[in-house]
Order: C-alpha cells, then sequence, then structure tokens
C-alpha cells in the first residue's frame, strides 16, 4: 500500500488580499496588484493639529505684545508733544549774571581817630596866612614826645599800635631817620577812638596843611594821614 504524502499546512492556505481580493502568498507582506498591507500595519501620520495650535498661540502672544509696545510708544509720543518747549527767555534768566569781583583794596591800619565828630581847629590867621602851632616838646629823660597838654590841632598820623612798646619802638625809627615825632594815648582825646598809642608828627593849625605834610610822611609811613586831635 503506497502512502500520499501531506503537504505543509501552510503551502494548502491561500490568502487574499482584504482590498482588491487578489491571491497571496503565505509570505507575502503587501498585496502586488493594489499595494495594500496584508500581514504589515501602517502607523498613521502623526496628528498636526497640536503643532498647529502650538504656533498659533506663539503668534497670538507675540502680537499682544507688540500692541501693547506700540501703545506705551504711543503714549510716550503725546506725553512729549503735550509738554511745552522752554523758551529761550526762560533759559537765559536760568542763568545769573557774572557779577564782577571788586578789586582788592590795602587794608589800613587801625583808625584811632574814627570818632562820631571831628571839631577842627582854625585854619589861618585874620590876614589869611597860616600860623603854625608850637611843634611838639619832647618829654623829659630822653623818653619818645608827648602830645602838648590842652593843645587843640592837625597832625599826621603814621601809626596806631595797641601797645606802647610797639609805638615806642617805630617812633626810634623815625627819631633815627630825622623825623620829629611823638606818641599820644588815644583814649585822652575826644577826637580820637580809644585803646590806641597813636605815633603822630607834627601839629598845624589847617587840614590842607596837614594834608600835604602826610603825603610828604608816606615814603616813611606809607598810610599817613591827617587828624584833628582834641583832648577830652
Amino acid at each position: 500500500m503506497t502512502e500520499t504524502a501531506t503537504p505543509p499546512l501552510h503551502e494548502t492556505e491561500s490568502l487574499a488580499c482584504p482590498r482588491c481580493g487578489s491571491a497571496l502568498r503565505p509570505d507575502q507582506d503587501w498585496c502586488l496588484a493594489c499595494g495594500a498591507a496584508v500581514t504589515t500595519q501602517v502607523a498613521g501620520s502623526p496628528g498636526w493639529r497640536t503643532p498647529v495650535a502650538i504656533v498659533g498661540v506663539v503668534l497670538l502672544l507675540a502680537a499682544a505684545g507688540l500692541f501693547v509696545a506700540f501703545l506705551e510708544l504711543s503714549d510716550d509720543a503725546d506725553r512729549v508733544a503735550r509738554t511745552p518747549a522752554a523758551t529761550p527767555t526762560a533759559a537765559a534768566s536760568a542763568v545769573p549774571e557774572a557779577t564782577p569781583s571788586p578789586s582788592p583794596t590795602p587794608t589800613p591800619s587801625p583808625d584811632p581817630d574814627d570818632s562820631p565828630t571831628n571839631t577842627p581847629g582854625p585854619t589861618s590867621t585874620p590876614d589869611g596866612s597860616p600860623t603854625p602851632l608850637p611843634s611838639t616838646t619832647p618829654a623829659p629823660g630822653g623818653t619818645v614826645a608827648s602830645w602838648p597838654a590842652g593843645k587843640e590841632a592837625w597832625t599826621v598820623v603814621l601809626k596806631s599800635a595797641g601797645s606802647r612798646a610797639e609805638a615806642t619802638r617805630f617812633a626810634r625809627e623815625q627819631e633815627s631817620a630825622g623825623r620829629s615825632v611823638g606818641i599820644l594815648e588815644s583814649s585822652d582825646y575826644s577826637s580820637l577812638r580809644g585803646g590806641f598809642f597813636v605815633v603822630f608828627s607834627g601839629q598845624y593849625e589847617g587840614q590842607d596843611e596837614a594834608q600835604k605834610a602826610a603825603e610828604g610822611l608816606r615814603s616813611a609811613a606809607p598810610q599817613a594821614y591827617a587828624r584833628f586831635v582834641k583832648p577830652k
């Protein structure tokens, strides 16, 4: 008895394309007639809506930011346009005018003769000629001369010192140069300001004569000036 060989199951089975019905081999993954997938599953294309939505949101945010920036720029431009510009007159008035500084003047020595009233003595005799008064009388003992008691006259103030020693030193220097000088205490005279020892030179009847003498003594005392002396 002869046995008939049974073919493998996969050789007897026949497959058909689910799209067009064409016969397929067992090892065939794709239909050769229509190209449909038989045993292979084709993954679907990725979704496009989510990326598009994201891009749309980003564009909307960017547009909103640009709109806000435009509004701010427009508001700044309106404020600048509403602000009035400074006029040349206001700008000029803001700059203070330059005031010239006064030129320096020499500082005079303390004036012991700065009293509210200065009563000049007689300036001339009845015939109009100046009458010189007696010169300063030296004090005994070789000291510097003093002002004659009770005498009212014009004189030349050479120096106003704060101490007798300073006044005596200056008077000795003037005497050594051949000038006739004396010392008085300004507190004893109503026409002088008190508190000084005054080195003076000469006694004159008139102010003009004393002023000329002061001009001649300025080489030795640059601040020499004429002053009326009146005892208290």
